[in-house]
């Protein structure tokens, strides 16, 4: 059987993004099927207030056709996980990022990630989310958190820097965003990006936080 092609391989899975910011690629899904951040949205003082998944270059056309496109291969075909799988390692990176927009949808979803993320031993995944009821069902009918990934909480209003009970678990870490000072993210001193740093793929971080943007 030939090699099917990065290109190919891509189309499988709707296309993978590559934020500007990050080292990678990353799986993104339209914000405006957040669960729990659609609710956020409008609320003053939320980390979701002013979404930055829902305007710049997000709100383009063709980016929202690429988000809802790969929901909906996701939905409906039968070999997402290995399409899935042969996708991020036709990329050749060490780091991936679940969700640079959008949010889990079920805990099928949680489920199916973690299960690519275990055929990808070399290969650190970062899911963060606001859906931890999807997160304690999981961990409740006894899902495990791969080795490789780190699914981090983040907290739902700026300035609310107390880590949420899941952190408890292994693999779960958290994350808050702050308007003041003791930030931990280094990107607003280094062009925005993250050069060098991978602390937001590193499950051994419990808490990490951002500057409000």
């Amino acid at each position: 059987m030939p090699k099917l092609s990065k290109k190919v391989l891509f189309e499988r899975v709707g296309g993978l993004s590559r934020p500007s910011k990050m080292p990678g690629y990353s799986f993104s899904i339209s914000a405006l099927n957040c669960i729990t951040g659609g609710r956020l949205v409008n609320k003053p003082g939320s980390v979701c207030e002013g979404c930055y998944a829902l305007k710049g270059r997000y709100a383009f056309p063709n980016v929202q056709a690429a988000a809802n496109r790969r929901h909906g291969i996701y939905d409906t075909s039968k070999s997402w996980r290995d399409d899935m799988v042969a996708a991020i390692r036709a990329t050749g990176d060490d780091v991936f990022r679940v969700f640079d927009g959008g949010d889990l949808q079920s805990v099928k979803m949680l489920r199916d990630w973690c299960a690519v993320a275990e055929q990808l031993p070399a290969v650190r995944f970062w899911l963060p989310t606001k859906e931890y009821g999807f997160v304690k069902a999981f961990l409740k009918l006894g899902g495990v958190v791969p080795q490789n990934m780190v699914i981090r909480i983040s907290q739902p209003m700026v300035d609310d820097l107390t880590p949420h009970k899941l952190t408890q678990h292994e693999g779960v870490a958290g994350s808050g965003v702050t308007k003041g000072t003791g930030w931990t993210c280094p990107s607003p001193n280094q062009e925005n990006q993250c050069k060098a740093c991978r602390k937001c793929w590193d499950r051994g971080e419990k808490f990490i936080i951002y500057r409000w943007h």
